[in-house]
Formats: C-alpha cells, structure tokens, sequence
C-alpha cells in the first residue's frame, strides 16, 4: 500500500520527525521527561524537507511537514503533555491539511 501526501495526494515520501509533546511528570523538584510523540504526518518531496540527521550505528533524516518546515527549537512548556494530547494536534494538523487539499481538487 503507498502512504499518500496529507497536502497533496501524492506519493509520501517521508513522515515529519518534529516533536509535538511528550510525556512529562515531577518528582520532588525535577521535571522527568518521558515518551516523545512526533507529528508523523506523511509528506511528499514538495511539501516537507529534511531539516537535520542523525549519525551513529542506525543513522537516519531528521525531517519536517510543511506545517513544521519553518519552525525552530520547540520550548518544552509549548508542546503535548500527553498521547491524547498529541493525537489532537495530529489531528488538527491532518484536518488542516485536508482542508488544503479540498481546494485543490474542488473546482
């Protein structure tokens, strides 16, 4: 099965590695960071890029939706606190992208 582009239909390339949330709880007076929960949106070679690598033993692309291509360094108090959290981005950013690709198709 190919994976389609969220904002085009197109064959999906690669999904975005951009950080929306994480799991996070205190103990005493130390923030624990836990699980990190990425965007994941699939996107073709137009509508993403590669932003970065990672190097060692399992190297691999570090790489952003167009939603993310232009964002920096995410603060940790902006992002998700959890799963369900992070699923509504998600979802709010596929719906967006939807949205994107109806005008396209609609004449």
């Amino acid at each position: 099965m190919i994976t389609r582009c969220w904002w085009c239909d197109a064959e999906a390339v690669r999904l975005c590695d951009v950080l929306i949330g994480c799991e996070r709880r205190k103990s005493s007076n130390t923030l624990i960071v836990g699980e990190p929960y990425t965007c994941d949106a699939a996107f073709c070679a137009d509508h993403g890029r590669q932003i970065g690598h990672v190097c060692g033993n399992e190297p691999d692309s570090i790489d952003a939706c167009c939603e993310h291509r232009g964002i920096g360094a995410v603060r940790l108090p902006d992002l998700a606190t959890s799963k369900e959290a992070s699923d509504k981005v998600r979802s709010a950013i596929r719906a967006k992208a939807r949205r994107q690709l109806m005008r396209l198709v609609m004449p």
